[in-house]
């Protein structure tokens, strides 16, 4: 009988394989059968795990878009052969080469000591300071690959794609100058306000704020462009209007309307901060920045004693999130942020919404900011809002159970 345990044990622990490069997460079948994993199977496999660290020039998330100067010079490479970019954030350059050496990623694109590489017994690709010796990294044995980025590294190439990350880092929008009113005095706002009343009525919005958002997002301009990508009239980053359907971003119609749903959608994501005031904040600060980031901010607060449902305390935390020393705190997730845009994004909007009539205490679903008798008609309940009511934290159904 103890011969048997025996047996079985043995084949238990020879039936273990270690975890395979890339993480468990995201397996690749060769990984199991070689221990060198070079271009050939970066290739087989369709993807390459760049790892780098957070930061203005390496690599941020504006929205559902990834930004950084190291990230494009990878994203690059990674097109030249022909394969997709999964990015691995560290939180430091130890953690980084630690990644780099247990196999977790293929390559390490970031500015690197090359002393501190010989010392790890990695290899050095691609300079990225030739007075400072700082370069990227991989695998000593990864030659295959170290060829290739050495083969794709032309000079005038890097310095194009630098120079068309820095215009898209700039997020300049062309915006034609519009006055903030039509007509003031008919209370015409643009030539878009139906649409805006529309797409309000079918997502239970305030139609009034989704026309502020527009006005300093664009301008009301259907063809505005920013340099970082975002489209139309309340300028929607690609991805997100793929993801709310908007096929045509340079249509007014489907622009709005995703404009409209994206604030309902970071509304209800919003739920736990239940002032409407502040709730709306924090929505206009998600639609500018992306909620990951406004929730990092809101992690910090916390953890440094303020408010993490007051945007006044949690704005000084966007603002933080471009230094280094929050960007790379364990508890943000989404890294580096221009928190300077997003701070002034947040009263920019609120100032023209209260200049078009709207109060701020109105949250979409409440329809009491329209309070003329064409708006209440247009604001009639809907399929979103019916038989809802907004409570505010001090309303009695809280209070009373107290």
């Amino acid at each position: 009988m103890k011969k048997i345990i025996l047996y079985i044990f043995i084949f238990l622990l020879s039936s273990c394989s270690t975890t395979p490069k890339g993480g468990s997460l995201f397996p690749r079948e060769k990984e199991a059968e070689t221990e060198k994993y070079d271009l050939d199977e970066i290739i087989d496999a369709g993807t390459i795990i760049v790892g780098t660290l957070s930061g203005p020039d390496s690599y941020y998330e504006m929205g559902d878009e990834p930004m950084g100067l190291e990230f494009a010079l990878a994203q690059d490479f990674a097109s030249s052969i022909g394969v997709s970019i999964r990015i691995e954030l560290s939180k430091s350059e130890e953690q980084l080469l630690d990644k780099l050496q247990r196999g977790e990623i293929d390559l390490a694109a970031y500015p690197l000591s090359q002393d501190m590489l010989q010392s790890r017994g990695l290899k050095d690709v691609l300079i990225r300071d030739s007075v400072k010796h700082l370069s990227w990294a991989v695998s000593a044995d990864c030659s295959q690959l170290a060829e290739a980025l050495g083969k794709w590294s032309v000079p005038t190439h890097e310095k194009d794609v630098i120079s068309h990350e820095r215009l898209r880092l700039e997020n300049t929008v062309t915006r034609i100058p519009r006055p903030q009113f039509l007509s003031r005095e008919q209370g015409v706002l643009s030539n878009y306000d139906d649409i805006f009343r529309n797409a309000a009525h079918a997502t239970g919005s305030d139609w009034r704020l989704l026309a502020a958002v527009a006005y300093v997002e664009s301008r009301y301009d259907p063809m505005a462009r920013s340099s970082a990508g975002a489209l139309g009239i309340m300028q929607l980053m690609p991805g997100t209007a793929r993801s709310l359907g908007v096929d045509n971003p340079s249509d007014p119609t489907q622009n709005i309307n995703g404009g409209a749903r994206l604030l309902r959608t970071l509304t209800s994501q919003y739920a736990d901060v239940r002032n409407p005031d502040e709730r709306l904040k924090f929505v206009l600060a998600s639609y500018n920045a992306g909620s990951g980031h406004v929730r990092d901010a809101m992690m910090l607060a916390r953890k440094h004693g303020k408010n993490p449902h007051n945007w006044t305390d949690v704005s000084e935390f966007i603002l933080h999130l471009s230094e280094p020393q929050y960007y790379r705190d364990p508890i943000v997730r989404h890294g580096y942020m221009r928190g300077t845009e997003t701070y002034n994004y947040v009263p920019s909007v609120l100032s023209i919404y209260r200049d078009y009539g709207g109060r701020v205490a109105f949250m979409p679903g409440t329809f009491n900011a329209d309070e003329s008798e064409e708006g209440k008609r247009k604001a009639a309940p809907n399929r979103f809002t019916r038989g809802t009511r907004i409570i505010s934290a001090d309303d009695s159904t809280f209070t009373s159970g107290r």
